[in-house]
C-alpha cells in the first residue's frame, strides 16, 4: 500500500513539475479527443492516486471539498441544458471535474508535511525554469523558435516582443508565475531554512519569477505580484525573517525591472502608462489637396504627409513593419467600398512626434463616381491602425472613365487576418447581456468566447477571448448559480486558510500555509481583469494549490 502511495506521489510531483510546459501538438488523438502531455501526466497522476485510494482510505472531506464538489456540479449542470454548442461545454465541464479531482488527490496526498513541501518545491522548480526560459526569449531573440515547441507564435504588441516563455499566452505565463511566486519562495525557505545557499536560491527565484513577470508586460499581474509579496512580507515577518527579507528584496525589485525594460525596449512601461493599447496606434495624414481626380483603374502617386501621434516607432523593416495604406468609402454615405489598399512602404522609421512625406501608391476604383479616400497605416497580418483610432483625414477623390487598360501594382494587396479587439468594458458589458438572458446557469462552460461578438455587433471576432474577468466569465456562463458556487469555493477557502494558519504546528508548516494561501489569493485577485480556468497550466496550479492549503488542515499532524 505504502509503495503504491509512494508512486502517486510520484506522479503528483512530476505533474506540478511539467504544468508549464504544454506542448501545442498533441500527443494522443483518440475519436476527436485531443490529450497533450500535461493532459496525460495528469491522468497517470490521477489514475495513480485512486489506486491508492482503494488501498488507503483517503482522509475527509471538508468544507472545501464540498464547495468544489458543487461548483463542479454546477459547471456540469449548465453544460447538459446549454441552448446550444452543448457538446463544447460538456467537454469544457470534463474538463473542470479533472481540476476537481487533482484539488481532491492533492489535498489528500499533501496531508503529510514532507509531501506538502516536495510539492511547494516541483512548483517552484517548474515555474523558475519556464521563468528563465521568458528572460533568454526577451534577450536572446534566436530562442523564440526553439520555444515555439509550446506556443503556436509569440506575443506581440505595437511591435514589441512581451515574454510568454514556454506558454501560450503571455497573460497565461505573467498569472502563473505570480501565483508560483509565494510558492517558490515559501517552499525553499520552508524545505531549507537551515542553509544560507538556499536562502539565497529562494531570493534568486524570485528575482527571476519578478523579471519574467514584468517582461510580459501585464499590468494586472504586475499589481497582483506586488500585492502578494506585499502581505507574504508582512505575514512572515516574525516567523522567518529570511522570508521577509526574499518578499522585501523582490518587492522593491519590481520598479527596478520595470525601469530595465523601459530602457530597452519600452513595452512595459507603455502598457502601464497607457490605458490601453488603442492609444498607440494613432497617425495624422496631410495632403496638399483635398481633392483629386483620377481615371479608373489608375495607379497614381499621391504626396501625403503622414505623422506618428503614438508612442511607438513605426518600423519600415523588419518582421514588424508598418505599411502606409487606404480605405475607398462612397463619397455620399461613406460606406467603405474597398477594404484593403495598396500598401505603400515607408522610406525611413517615424519615430514618435514625427512626420515623414510618403509618395503614396494608390489605385482608382474601377468604376467612374466620386468618392473618399481614407488614409490608413497598416501593421500587416495584425491590424489597421483605424481599429483602434478610426481615421479622420479622407481626400474626395473624383474617378473619371479612363484612356488605358486599368493598371496592376506590383503584389497583391494583403489582408488583415485579425478582428478588431473589443476593450474590457465592452466584454463585460458583453457577459452581462448573456447572464440577463440566461439567468440562473448561464449559457454553458466556455460559452462567452462564442457569444460575445454577436452581442458587440462584431463580424468576424476572435473566439479566443474570454470576458477578461473571472467573475463576469462565471456569470456569464454559469449564471447567478455558479457564481455563487464560486463565491462558495473562495470562501470556505479563506476559512480553511486561517484555520491551517493557527493550526500550522512548526515554522515550516506555518510557511507552506501562507506560500499556498497567497497563491490562491492571487488567483481571486488577479482573477477580477482577467480569466484563468481556460488554460490547463493556471487551472491545474489553482487546483493543486487550493488542495494543498486544504491538505494542511485535513492532514495536520502526519509526518
Amino acid at each position: 500500500m505504502n509503495r503504491i502511495r509512494t508512486a502517486a506521489s510520484a506522479a503528483f510531483l512530476t505533474l506540478a513539475f511539467v504544468m508549464p510546459f504544454e506542448m501545442t501538438s498533441p500527443l494522443v488523438r483518440l475519436a476527436g479527443v485531443q490529450v497533450t502531455n500535461v493532459e496525460l501526466v495528469m491522468y497517470v497522476a490521477l489514475a495513480s492516486w485512486m489506486l491508492s485510494a482503494i488501498a488507503t482510505r483517503p482522509r475527509g472531506w471538508t468544507s472545501v471539498h464540498v464547495a468544489v464538489a458543487v461548483w463542479a456540479g454546477v459547471n456540469l449542470l449548465s453544460a447538459l441544458v446549454a441552448d446550444e454548442g452543448r457538446a463544447e461545454a460538456v467537454k469544457f465541464a470534463l474538463r473542470t471535474l479533472g481540476g476537481c479531482a487533482v484539488f481532491v488527490a492533492t489535498a489528500d496526498l499533501s496531508a503529510s508535511r514532507i509531501s506538502a513541501r516536495r510539492l511547494c518545491l516541483a512548483i517552484a522548480a517548474g515555474a523558475v525554469l519556464s521563468a528563465g526560459a521568458a528572460v533568454v526569449e526577451i534577450w536572446r531573440p534566436p530562442a523564440v523558435r526553439a520555444l515555439l515547441v509550446f506556443k503556436t507564435h509569440e506575443t506581440r504588441v505595437g511591435g514589441f516582443l512581451r515574454a510568454s516563455g514556454t506558454f501560450e499566452y503571455a497573460n497565461t505565463a505573467a498569472m502563473y508565475w505570480e501565483a508560483a511566486l509565494p510558492v517558490a519562495c515559501a517552499g525553499l525557505v520552508a524545505t531549507f531554512r537551515s542553509r544560507a545557499a538556499i536562502r539565497w536560491a529562494a531570493i534568486g527565484a524570485a528575482l527571476l519569477l519578478i523579471e519574467a513577470v514584468v517582461l510580459s508586460a501585464s499590468r494586472a499581474a504586475l499589481a497582483s505580484s506586488a500585492i502578494v509579496l506585499l502581505l507574504l512580507g508582512l505575514a512572515s515577518r516574525r516567523p522567518a525573517r529570511e522570508l521577509f527579507v526574499t518578499s522585501l528584496l523582490a518587492l522593491f525589485a519590481i520598479p527596478a525591472f520595470v525601469l530595465g525594460a523601459r530602457l530597452s525596449s519600452g513595452v512595459t512601461a507603455l502598457r502601464l502608462e497607457s490605458k490601453d493599447e488603442a492609444t498607440w496606434y494613432r497617425a495624422r495624414y496631410i495632403t496638399a489637396s483635398s481633392t483629386v481626380r483620377l481615371e479608373t483603374g489608375e495607379l497614381a502617386t499621391i504626396p501625403v504627409t503622414v505623422r506618428n501621434e503614438g508612442p511607438i516607432v513605426w518600423p519600415a523593416l523588419g518582421a514588424e513593419v508598418v505599411l502606409l495604406s487606404y480605405h475607398w468609402h462612397d463619397a455620399t454615405d461613406d460606406r467603405m467600398l474597398v477594404r484593403d489598399g495598396v500598401r505603400t512602404p515607408l522610406p525611413e522609421a517615424i519615430r514618435p512626434g514625427r512626420e515623414l512625406t510618403v509618395r503614396a501608391r494608390v489605385l482608382a476604383p474601377a468604376r467612374p463616381g466620386r468618392y473618399r479616400l481614407r488614409w490608413d497605416m497598416v501593421h500587416e497580418d495584425v491590424l489597421w491602425f483605424s481599429m483602434h483610432a478610426p481615421t479622420r483625414d479622407a481626400l474626395d477623390v473624383e474617378v473619371v472613365p479612363g484612356t488605358e487598360p486599368p493598371a496592376h501594382p506590383d503584389g497583391p494587396a494583403g489582408s488583415i487576418a485579425a478582428p478588431p479587439r473589443p476593450s474590457r468594458r465592452q466584454l463585460w458589458r458583453a457577459a452581462v447581456e448573456i447572464w440577463r438572458r440566461h439567468p440562473v446557469l448561464g449559457a454553458g462552460p466556455d460559452s462567452f468566447r462564442h457569444r460575445y461578438g454577436r452581442l458587440l455587433g462584431l463580424a468576424p471576432f476572435d473566439n479566443r477571448l474570454t470576458a477578461n474577468s473571472l467573475y463576469f466569465e462565471t456569470l456569464a456562463n454559469l449564471g447567478i448559480v455558479g457564481l455563487g458556487a464560486l463565491i462558495g469555493v473562495l470562501v470556505t477557502l479563506a476559512m480553511t486558510a486561517r484555520k491551517a494558519w493557527t493550526s500550522a504546528e512548526d515554522k515550516a508548516a506555518t510557511l507552506v500555509v501562507l506560500g499556498v494561501s497567497l497563491a490562491v489569493a492571487a488567483f481571486f485577485i488577479h482573477g477580477v481583469v482577467d480569466y484563468f480556468f481556460e488554460f490547463t497550466p493556471t487551472y491545474l496550479l489553482f487546483w493543486m494549490t487550493a488542495g494543498l492549503l486544504t491538505g494542511a488542515t485535513t492532514g495536520g499532524r502526519r509526518p
